[in-house]
């Protein structure tokens, strides 16, 4: 017996996973945006409350390029 699939081919099992997968992806960077004021007092205390928060988003940032590097090197 044949999967359900999309037109186009894909089966809908693998769209459905790649919907979940984008979808914990997005909710993870949201809370990390979300709650990014707190973590930088909290892991980068600084005088300067600017300053605090630059770090915690520049943390934030390097999880962008990383992310895909890290998925490149486990298909290598």
């Amino acid at each position: 017996m044949e999967p359900t699939s999309v037109e186009g081919g894909l089966p809908t099992r693998q769209i459905l996973a790649v919907v979940v997968g984008h979808g914990l992806e997005f909710y993870d960077f949201v809370t990390y945006a979300f709650f990014a004021a707190q973590i930088g007092r909290a892991f980068f205390p600084s005088d300067t409350p600017g300053t605090s928060l630059l770090g915690s988003l520049a943390t934030f940032g390097v999880g962008f390029p990383t992310r895909p590097l890290g998925a490149l090197s486990e298909a290598l």
